[in-house]
């Protein structure tokens, strides 16, 4: 049995790295695409704080919309007959 906690933990372990480097891809898109926008607000009077908590607050709000939004998918699984699910192909 500890085995088993022991390799689901690793294997949520690599979730959560893959996952925290395929947001940290998007917000770098997401920051070169949007480089005169943030000259823009630096130029009116925007401080560094300010962009960096920005971009914090979106890299946020987008791994709590993915998180949540999984519960649809884990919901499904959970209401699965083991039946069904071991006849599936």
């Amino acid at each position: 049995m500890l085995t088993l906690v022991l390799v689901l933990v690793l294997v949520s372990a690599i979730a959560l790295v893959i996952s925290g480097i395929g947001i940290m891809n998007i917000m770098l898109v997401t920051v070169t695409e949007r480089t005169r926008e943030i000259g823009v607000r630096m130029a009116v009077g925007a401080a560094r704080r300010d962009i960096l908590r920005q971009f914090l607050l979106e890299a946020v709000l987008i791994s709590l919309a993915g998180g949540l939004l999984s519960i649809l998918p884990a919901n499904r699984a959970a209401r699965l007959n083991p039946a069904e699910a071991l006849r599936y192909e």
